[in-house]
Formats: structure tokens, C-alpha cells, sequence
């Protein structure tokens, strides 16, 4: 697709890459990306095979565009990755675990980080190319090579943090699939703008942050992560200089807006244009959406922006979504009733929001603890079939087996993830492995988070974790919780154990789960 838009319309700017925020712009047309990764993939069909898989190690930048696309072009398994992080232990050991899982042929970099990757590649007997210095006359060796449908486009790396990577195989049937999803149900038309800070290397930053754009044929503005973290009015700004229409990421990035911008550096921003802020990737919390829209309502942000989605790499990325330009579908549950696997609305409990229904050509499917479809009432495990749907994890056969299931001759995906369909929405309930059992009562851990950072105001937002533990032989409840340091200097760790102990008890009083004991145990008090 891309070589066809460079075909026919060559001078059309595929995509914006900014250094710094809306500074040091850089423009692209597809006239470029096709010739840059052209080049690159003649380079590479000199030094690998097809099927091979060709590693990414490069910034959130134009060169990992061109280095993604050059794998593409040379017929290659694309695995994309990061520059690991010298002085972070675990950053050099999650990419030495990609590596050693994939086996690349090749790291692909820029020269300014060959030095740092030549360890890595020693280790896995890979060799280094970087593309910033490739000649681009080599394009015209370039052989275009013959791909069927259900090739493997590239291998996306999920987990690391807390178990060993897992590399889904997304074939160029999944990719292409998805992104039909993708486009139908974001509405995307001629007229949308793209704008992304969101990591390459993630799915959600790859698939819907660039490739759907391209898919699309319409212009995506690129700028680091990095450079949002440190300042997160960079995004709005982006949105509002380019007139961008459709943009989002993690539930996360909405908070740290409504906690970090300003209202002084609101000012002056249009965001008239953003018709869907999308959310999705992890947990989606309703207070942080709504704040995020009511405190932008002043630059002109429409009130149905804010688009809560599901999806996950096993299923390429989007799974659910709702109807562009409605608004947020919210309901209150009573979360006795969700513990014990029940779906009741309440006038007061916990507060969950639609993601959506399922997207062209595919199905969800809820089963319950029975290994039977749920009722409409009941919580149940969250399956998936449909084209999108990945073919398994690379050279992990069991992994394969586990989130694998046949319902009725059809084979469906298994997440992991807990849900329910409630007025036609896909509401999102937890994750299986993370409920935590109480005298044979169920606690959902976002519950007991929430309630700590809405009832403790001095445990910064987001960094608080429940998780279960194991106690004199039974299973308890553990909580991690960060506090800022102007709150450190008000009382000692010590003085919150009362008040973060009551809360817990509460919650889980709210489930069911009562009588039971605390000990409380400060670590590390002075950091």
C-alpha cells in the first residue's frame, strides 16, 4: 500500500516528525518513506533470507518508520524494539530477552548507537546495520518480493516485566485486517490528521499510531514519548497546530494531563478539531476521562471526544469501540455483585465504563467459570475470534495451547480479562490472574487502588498497587503506594498505615470479604 500512495501521489506528506513538541519539524512524503525503505530493504535481501527476523533498535523517530517498512520491503519478519538502556539493567535485559527469543539476523539501528549494540549482537550472533548510513541509490537493486497473505509481518513483544517476553506473530492477513477494523470503527475519512507520541515499539503506538494512518492515506504527526512525559501540554499543542483529529493513548496519559497541565498553558490552544481522543491499553479509570474533557471544554474539545476502546497485541491491537462523536457510556455496578461474578447496577458501587462492541468481522464471546457462554448477567473470561486474531506466540508452543480455545468448531482467543456485555457494551472487569481471594471471596485490585487514591489525597495517583500475597498460609492482601514527597515532610509512611488499612477493609467489606487481618510494614520510607 505504501508503494502504490508513492506511486501515485508521491509529493502527499505522509507523516510529521517533530523533535521537541510542535519545534524542529521535519516533513515526509510518501515519495521519500518508499525510496528510504526501498534502499534499506535492498541492503537487507544481501544479508538475510526471507524469514528471517531483522530486530529494531532505534528511536521514536523517522528512522524507525523506514526501518519497519524496509523489513516489510525485503520480505523480512520485522521485531520491533528499542535501544536498550545501558545504565538500566532492566531495559538491557527485557531487549536480551527479545533477542534471544527471536534470534534476528539483525539489529537495526542509527551509527550513533552501534557501539552499544555490539555486545548484544555478539551474544546472539547477529550483525549491525545502521540505516543513516545507507546510500539511497541502492533502491534500485531492490527486488520486490512475493508475500502471502498469511506471512508474518512482524513479531510483537508483550510482557518482559514480570515474566519472560512473549513474541505474538501478527501475520499481514492480522495487520491488514485490523486495520480495515481500525479505520471503520474510528470513522477514518480523507480529512483525519493523526497524531501520536505513542512508542513504536508498542502495539498500540505501531499499529494505530502509524500504520493506520498510512493505511489510511492521511498524514500522521510523530513526536517522542519522551518529550510528552516531560511535558504533557506538548500533545495538546501538537493536536491543536496541526488540526489533528484523531489522537489518544493509555488511560495514564489522560491522567497526567489533568494533573500536570495548567490551565495558564491552555490558553491559546484550538482543540475544536480532535473528534476522538481514544483510550485503551490498560484499565480505564471514568473520573480521569471526564476531568480530561471538562477541563478542555474551554479550548473547544468536543464533549464526545473521549473514545474508550479495548484490544490487545494477541488480537493485533483494537478489539471494541464505540460509535465516533457519542458520548461516554458509563454505569455504576454494585461490586458485591461483580466479586462474586454478577453484573448489577447500583445507584452507588463501582463505576465502569463501555468500551464498545466488537469490530468488523469479528466476534466476542464471554465465558464463564462453567467453560459455557455467560449470561447476560455474569462476569466471564473475554474471548475473541476473527481475522485479526494472532496465530500464537513465536517458538512458545505451550503459551500457544493456554489462550487457546475451540467453542463450537470456532477458535477463539483466550485473554485473560474478565468482562461482561451490559446494554450492548463490552465492560472490562480485571484480569483473572490478578483477583485476589479472600475467604473464598473475589477482590478486584483496581478496586481497592481506586478507593485509596480517591479517600487518600496524599498517595500520588497511579502509583498505588494492590496484589495478593501469602500470609501464615493464607492469601492476603498487599498494597504498594507511592507518596509525594511534600507529604513525606507533613508525617512519616507510618502515620497513613490506619488510614490505608481502614480503606482496604472497607473495600473488601463492600465485596463480601470481611474479617480478616492487616499487618502493616513500611519499606523504604526514606525514598
Amino acid at each position: 500500500m505504501l508503494n502504490l500512495r508513492a506511486e501515485q501521489h508521491p509529493e502527499r506528506i505522509a507523516l510529521y516528525c517533530l523533535a521537541d513538541g510542535t519545534g524542529a519539524e521535519t516533513c515526509y512524503s510518501y515519495a521519500e518513506l518508499d525510496l528510504q525503505a526501498r534502499a534499506l530493504a535492498a541492503e537487507l535481501q544481501t544479508v538475510s533470507k526471507p524469514g528471517e527476523r531483522v530486530m529494531l533498535c532505534l528511536a521514536n523517530d523517522f528512522s524507525y518508520v523506514v526501518g519497519f517498512f524496509g523489513c516489510l520491503y525485503a520480505g523480512l519478519i520485522a521485531v520491533p524494539a528499542y535501544v536498550p538502556d545501558m545504565t538500566n539493567p532492566q531495559s538491557s535485559k527485557r531487549v536480551l530477552a527479545i533477542a534471544q527469543n527471536a534470534q534476528p539476523s539483525v539489529l537495526l539501528t542509527v551509527s550513533t548507537h552501534l557501539n552499544s549494540l555490539q555486545t548484544l549482537a555478539e551474544q546472539i550472533h547477529a550483525s549491525v546495520m545502521t540505516i543513516d548510513t545507507l546510500a539511497l541509490d541502492r533502491a534500485s537493486a531492490w527486488l520486490k518480493p512475493t508475500i502471502k497473505d498469511d506471512d508474518i509481518a512482524f513479531l510483537q513483544y508483550t510482557s518482559g516485566s514480570t515474566a519472560e517476553p512473549k513474541g505474538v506473530i501478527i501475520g499481514h492477513d492480522n495487520l491488514m485486517a485490523n486495520e480495515r477494523a481500525i479505520k471503520q470503527g474510528f470513522a477514518i475519512t480523507e480529512q483525519d490528521v493523526f497524531v501520536s507520541w505513542l512508542p513504536l515499539f508498542h502495539d498500540m503506538g505501531l499499529v494505530g499510531g502509524l500504520l493506520q494512518p498510512l493505511f489510511s492515506g492521511i498524514p500522521v504527526v510523530l513526536m517522542s514519548p519522551r518529550y510528552f512525559l516531560e511535558r504533557p501540554v506538548r500533545w495538546l499543542e501538537a493536536v491543536s497546530h496541526y488540526r489533528g483529529t484523531v489522537s489518544g493513548g493509555p488511560d495514564f496519559a489522560f491522567r497526567l494531563c489533568n494533573e500536570r497541565i495548567r490551565p495558564a498553558q491552555l490558553e491559546g490552544l484550538d482543540l475544536t478539531s480532535w473528534r476522538l481522543a481514544f483510550c485503551g491499553a490498560e484499565p480505564i479509570r471514568v473520573a480521569n476521562l471526564t476531568t480530561f474533557a471538562e477541563r478542555l471544554a474551554a479550548t473547544g474539545l468536543p464533549k464526545t471526544a473521549p473514545y474508550p476502546c479495548y484490544g490487545l497485541a494477541e488480537a493485533t491491537l483494537l478489539v471494541t469501540g464505540g460509535a465516533p462523536s457519542q458520548a461516554l457510556t458509563t454505569t455504576c455496578f454494585n461490586t458485591q455483585d461483580l466479586a462474586a461474578q454478577r453484573v448489577q447496577p447500583a445507584d452507588s458501587g463501582v463505576e465502569l465504563v463501555g468500551c464498545g462492541h466488537s469490530q468488523l468481522d469479528h466476534t466476542v464471546l464471554i465465558i464463564s467459570a462453567t467453560g459455557q457462554p455467560a449470561g447476560l448477567d455474569e462476569v466471564g473470561e473475554i474471548c475473541l475470534s476473527g481475522p485479526s486474531i494472532s496465530r500464537g506466540y513465536w517458538r512458545n508452543p505451550e503459551a500457544t495451547a493456554a489462550v487457546s480455545l475451540v467453542y463450537e468448531g470456532q477458535h477463539y482467543l483466550r485473554t485473560g480479562d474478565l468482562g461482561f456485555i451490559h446494554t450492548q457494551h463490552l465492560y472490562l472487569a480485571g484480569r483473572s490472574k490478578d483477583l485476589i481471594l479472600i475467604r473464598g471471596h473475589n477482590v478486584y485490585p483496581q478496586d481497592v487502588e481506586q478507593a485509596l487514591e480517591d479517600q487518600c489525597p496524599g498517595l500520588r495517583k497511579g502509583r498505588v498497587a494492590a496484589f495478593a500475597i501469602e500470609h501464615n498460609g493464607q492469601e492476603a492482601i498487599a498494597i504498594a503506594a507511592e507518596i509525594g514527597r511534600g507529604e513525606q515532610k507533613k508525617q512519616p509512611a507510618t502515620a497513613w498505615f490506619d488510614v490505608i488499612n481502614r480503606i482496604v477493609a472497607e473495600t473488601c467489606q463492600r465485596t463480601g470479604a470481611a474479617h480478616f487481618a492487616i499487618k502493616s510494614r513500611g519499606i523504604a520510607e526514606n525514598q
